[in-house]
């Protein structure tokens, strides 16, 4: 993925954390994620640094439903009009989809053409791709930090983040950007993908449509979690 590496900042050097299962701060509890390690992972010492400090980033109020960005950066999503926030993530994503199919370019299998002149189509396109993926990285953490200096931030990753020292900012940073572009993404790559199969196998539409009409019938509804054990094929 040599054109991706372009779009990408060097990556810190992460400090393991102290296993930590939750704590106190200002008189409130945090919760912290815990992610299970897979059991192919004899030693924990092979477990990569970054999975590692992902495992114990705390997750403020995780069961009030609130978006992943609002987790992140204090600033609540605007659902109706759309979010400036959110828009930049896609950008940021596409761009890094876009560059990261091997073999698109000649740099993935050449890696020293990355010192090739600027004026080459694909260090345009490197340049043109990295800035709203560099924006997504800095202008929500920026914004956040600023909420916290000024007093005005809630409990977020960023803010508690802040306020414990125990991170530099570089780290908060890029862990903060990688949970807000994942949470952008993920939704809308699996409601892609699943329009891209049922285009592609109508046979299986049918298949469903016919199993959901025998289990509703004429009933003016959606399907039910209640009906699962009758719906198989869903």
């Amino acid at each position: 993925m040599g054109l991706a590496r372009l779009l990408l900042p060097l990556r810190p050097k992460i400090e393991r954390p102290p296993s930590l299962i939750s704590e106190t701060s200002s008189q409130r509890q945090r919760t912290v994620l815990d992610v299970p390690v897979p059991s192919n992972q004899g030693n924990p010492r092979d477990v990569p640094k970054s999975a590692r400090y992902s495992r114990s980033v705390p997750l403020p109020h995780p069961d009030n439903g609130r978006s992943s960005g609002s987790e992140t950066y204090v600033r609540p999503v605007e659902h109706h009009s759309g979010d400036a926030y959110i828009s930049l993530a896609d950008r940021a994503m596409s761009s890094l989809a876009q560059a990261g199919i091997f073999g698109s370019f000649l740099v993935d299998y050449l890696p020293w053409l990355k010192h090739a002149p600027s004026w080459m189509s694909f260090r345009r396109k490197a340049r043109e791709w990295r800035k709203p993926v560099r924006t997504m990285l800095e202008s929500p953490f920026a914004a956040a930090k600023k909420a916290w200096v000024e007093g005005t931030a809630t409990d977020c990753l960023v803010s508690v983040e802040l306020e414990s020292g125990t991170k530099s900012e570089e780290t908060i940073k890029n862990v903060a950007a990688t949970m807000y572009a994942a949470g952008a993404d993920t939704v809308v790559s699996g409601i892609s993908s699943f329009f891209l199969v049922m285009l592609l196998h109508p046979e299986l539409q049918e298949t469903g449509r016919r199993e959901i009409d025998r289990v509703i019938g004429k009933e003016q509804r959606l399907p039910l979690y209640s009906d699962r054990s009758q719906l198989p094929f869903i």
